[in-house]
């Protein structure tokens, strides 16, 4: 969770130019009953390496520097770098009060989360843990975790378009890219936020529309990217840009949402009522029920892999997190086996190796044979002809 829905939000002063004032839209694909999730103890402290951490961004990002609070909520530490002419927080106390403030509303949404705060001019960041892995796998340090989720914060307060946009879902989908993009700058190779991401994303989305948080095709986006990316060579600005470049590329129309949510709005109520192996045969007959189901495909399919490949967990924490109950005896690795299981495998990798080669032109007609190149279009030595310029932009 990153910003309040319905709520006016102002782009920090200073961060980038072009930022206006927007209000963020409040239609979500499909409303769900959502558990509460139970509290979670850190096993170690974390307070070291946020420490380094906030400093490394106040340093790095200077719209920060002055306005910045953050909290880390389980804890109780507060670190912050607040000038009181350029807050309306005028003495130590107000800090400690705002901070307290913040804190409640995490606890309350059992959620971190991050703000912009155009009343008291404040920047804020509040980590809380949550109850399962978002980004990394159970045998990775926490530590790790705790990483991803506060670059994901951070990246709201910092990136173009990652807080109060009129795209929905489109703030989500920078943050989750910045978050990403800094994990694998601190870990390199030991990093599996992109894999990792992707698939409780999806999985996510399919139990309960959440729309605001469809990231998984930018996600997706990146593996592909970082053949050509020096990662390790982006200055702090420049993977903050980049994050909105990639958000801005992939983020679908709320339409989109609405539909892949209806597809699967069945899978809960299955698992609920009939066994997890049940809801996991309810996604695999809707990713692969048309040969047209693009966007439903892309999401299924990120939402089944960790499960078909035999690395999901299903403890009892994450499953009352989940539904409210313990739904599943089996609380070790999944392991999807037999002659059924074996052909969605099969299915499921000839559709992918389709969608790799056609994208999005996946299901529809193809020519029989490729269009050549306009010979004229491809010699640089022979010039187009001139347009008629009947008018242009260049007149207004």
């Amino acid at each position: 969770m990153s910003t309040l829905q319905g709520d006016l939000f102002l782009r920090f002063p200073g961060a980038y130019e072009d930022d206006d004032v927007v209000y963020i839209p409040r239609r979500q694909p499909r409303r769900e009953y959502m558990p509460q999730r139970p509290t979670v103890t850190l096993k170690g402290s974390l307070k070291k390496v946020f420490n380094e951490e906030v400093n490394k961004a106040v340093k790095d990002y200077p719209q920060l520097q002055g306005n910045f609070i953050f909290v880390n909520e389980p804890e109780k530490q507060v670190i912050h770098d607040i000038e009181p002419g350029s807050t309306a927080l005028r003495h130590e106390d107000d800090v400690s009060q705002y901070a307290s403030i913040m804190a409640a509303k995490a606890r309350k949404y059992s959620s971190s989360m991050a703000q912009i705060d155009p009343k008291f001019g404040v920047a804020s960041l509040v980590f809380t843990p949550l109850p399962f892995r978002l980004f990394t796998t159970q045998d990775q340090p926490y530590e790790m975790e705790a990483m991803a989720t506060f670059y994901h914060e951070l990246g709201h307060l910092i990136a173009p378009n990652a807080i109060a946009t009129n795209t929905y879902a489109l703030p989500e989908n920078v943050a989750d890219v910045y978050g990403i993009l800094r994990h694998i700058q601190k870990y390199g190779d030991e990093s599996k936020a992109i894999e990792v991401g992707s698939g409780s994303r999806a999985w996510r989305f399919v139990l309960e529309g959440q729309g605001d948080h469809f990231t998984t095709l930018s996600i997706d986006a990146l593996p592909e990217l970082l053949e050509k990316l020096d990662v390790q060579a982006l200055t702090p600005d420049q993977t903050a840009r980049l994050a909105s470049r990639i958000g801005l590329q992939n983020t679908p129309h709320i339409d989109v949402m609405v539909g892949v949510a209806r597809n699967f709005q069945n899978v809960k109520p299955t698992i609920m009522h009939e066994g997890l192996e049940a809801g996991l045969e309810e996604i695999a007959e809707v990713t692969l029920s048309s040969d047209q189901a693009y966007f439903t495909y892309k999401i299924g399919s990120s939402a089944l892999k960790p499960f078909l490949d035999g690395k999901m967990k299903f403890d009892v924490e994450t499953q009352i997190q989940l539904f409210g109950q313990q739904v599943s005896s089996n609380t070790s690795p999944i392991k999807l086996e037999g002659d059924y299981w074996d052909d969605v495998r099969r299915r499921m990798k000839e559709r992918g190796e389709q969608l790799a080669k056609e994208g999005v032109l996946l299901g529809m007609p193809h020519l029989k044979e490729p269009k050549k190149p306009n010979a004229a279009a491809t010699n640089d030595d022979t010039p187009a002809p001139p347009k008629k310029r009947d008018w242009g932009f260049g007149r207004f």
